[in-house]
């Protein structure tokens, strides 16, 4: 006896029982209308063999073509436990179907399939239908309800109007829906899906012997590698489904089955899939043998060319008035004695030679010392210079936080080298201006050299009449803590006016009695002496 255990179960004494036949009744009848398939195509990409995806291309994205199956032993017959025969040995279905997508989250469906059914055993030929005959009309549609990135979540719902051949077990006596909720994922090479599915069938076909036909769950999952991505894979499908009423139970209301295969891609959208699979635990649908070709054109979504920009012609506005020409005459650069290292300019102590510093750092070079030591000898040589702020300038060649840093760092460095020569810390500060203040715009090697600089800016001075400070005689340094002494500033000597030298009577006679000691000038300004006035007349009133 052949094990039931790989095989569909349709219960053949529910059947006889149906059509009015006891168990030993040898009247023949015909077989039941019923839609007993397992496997069946979604046109739904990115998912294995009949399991549903929720995977949507986009507006007008489309996926057509053809699906054949071969199954063997399809339909066997039992009789109180035993096989009583196979009434379909053979069958072939093939469903034609396509789907289209109208947008990102929404896409509709629709298969018909067609079956050549071919051998069964004597015993049970009252239960065959063999010829060819149709399938139920599927039609239907998928919504896309997340995507979360690593998880895609969607719902399906489809309808089958029945139009299929009776008798033939190809398709209901009345329409019935199929709702469900799908998954998928992608971690590198591998796809994962999976779907939970609910067929609604309005009238129960319920037998006297031990089998109903009824409404059904269905679990399905399946995965897929790519072994050559884009262009070849394998892939493995888990298919069951069950009725509400025998959920855990067996039986033939609960069928499960296995479909292994690979699949074969090119970029111009075109797809084969080949498998093969077997019943794993007995009941309606399952099949001694089951081989899968399919073919599928897939075309991607449609994508609008991007409206051309209008063409705007600007009258341009007139030119403006040419500005007056201003020339400003550069101040010409000071003039230098061969050993001169240093010279106040206006509000500046200006230096001969740039600052040398060690490349991105704030070293001072050795050759640069002897130009400090310049500095600092000028301000002790000038006691009205109260306070100098050395103001340290970068190039663009950095960020602008490098750049700010950079130039604090060296002006820092030069502000600690003078007060290591007896400058006071009282009359020298420092800054960094990093590189908002160029002296030459642009990034030639001219500009970038001129740039990097450091100036001495005099911002405080004694004014005439003010007294001329005294420094500490010593001070530490803040970052050492050594002594350090004060180099007082020369303070200059105050300026005595001599007296006249004093006349003797001999040159005082020289002097009034010379005709060139007069000014004309000041004679001609002399005011005339005032005339008395007129003594009055008789006439006077």
């Amino acid at each position: 006896m052949r094990s039931p255990s790989w095989r569909l179960l349709t219960g053949v004494c529910a059947m006889a029982a149906s059509a009015g036949l006891s168990t030993t009744a040898q009247a023949q009848e015909a077989p039941i209308t019923a839609d007993i398939q397992m496997l069946r195509p979604t046109f739904a990409g990115g998912g294995a063999a009949g399991v549903d995806t929720p995977y949507i291309l986009g507006r007008g994205a489309t996926r057509y073509g053809v699906f054949v199956q071969y199954e063997r032993d399809p339909v066997v017959l039992y009789q109180y436990g035993d096989e009583w025969g196979v009434a379909v040995k053979n069958r072939t279905s093939t469903y034609f179907g396509a789907s289209v997508d109208f947008n990102e989250r929404f896409s509709m469906r629709a298969a018909i399939p067609l079956a050549l059914t071919i051998g069964s055993d004597q015993q049970v030929s009252a239960f065959a239908n063999e010829g060819l005959g149709i399938g139920d009309f599927m039609l239907g549609g998928r919504v896309l309800l997340a995507d979360t990135g690593p998880l895609t979540l969607g719902a399906r719902a489809d309808l089958y109007l029945p139009i299929g051949t009776n008798n033939a077990y190809l398709g209901d006596p009345s329409i019935r829906g199929q709702f469900g909720l799908n998954a998928g994922t992608t971690l590198g090479p591998v796809r994962l899906g999976a779907e939970l599915s609910y067929v609604a069938r309005p009238n129960d076909l319920v037998t006297d012997q031990d089998f109903t036909l009824e409404s059904t769950l269905g679990l399905n999952a399946g995965a897929q590698y790519d072994v050559w991505k884009d262009h070849l894979g394998l892939q493995l499908s888990y298919l069951s489904q069950g009725g509400v009423s025998f959920l855990g139970e067996g039986g033939a209301e609960n069928a499960s089955e296995m479909v292994a295969g690979l699949y074969v891609f090119n970029r111009q959208g075109n797809r084969i899939d080949l498998g093969v699979g077997k019943g794993i635990a007995p009941g309606v649908g399952t099949t001694a043998a089951r081989i899968v070709l399919a073919y599928t054109v897939i075309t991607p979504p449609i994508v609008r060319a991007p409206e051309p920009e209008p063409v705007v012609v600007e009258i341009p506005p007139p030119p403006p008035p040419e500005p007056d020409i201003v020339f400003i005459e550069e101040e010409p650069e000071p003039e230098w004695e061969p050993e001169q290292k240093v010279k106040i300019v206006g509000d500046q102590v200006v230096i001969r030679d740039p600052v040398q510093f060690e490349l991105a750092t704030a070293n001072i070079l050795e050759e640069s010392l002897p130009t400090l030591q310049a500095v600092a000898d000028i301000l002790n040589e000038h006691a009205e210079i109260e306070h100098v702020v050395i103001e340290g300038h970068a190039s663009v060649e950095g960020s602008f936080e490098y750049n700010y840093e950079l130039s604090n760092e060296r002006a820092r460095s030069i502000w600690k080298e003078l007060m290591g020569y007896g400058v006071h810390p009282s009359r020298i500060s420092y800054r960094g201006m990093g590189e908002v203040v160029p002296v030459m715009e642009g990034e030639s090697e001219e500009a970038l050299a001129k740039n990097r600089r450091v100036e001495f800016d005099i911002v405080d001075r004694v004014e005439e009449g003010e007294e001329y400070p005294i420094y500490p005689d010593s001070y530490l340094l803040p970052w050492s803590g050594a002594v350090v002494e004060t180099i007082q500033p020369v303070i200059p000597e105050p300026e005595v006016e001599e007296p006249e030298e004093e006349l003797s009577i001999e040159d005082q006679l020289d002097q009034l009695l010379d005709p060139d000691a007069f000014d004309e000038d000041a004679l001609d300004e002399t005011e005339p002496a005032e005339t008395p006035p007129e003594a009055p007349t008789e006439e006077s009133p």
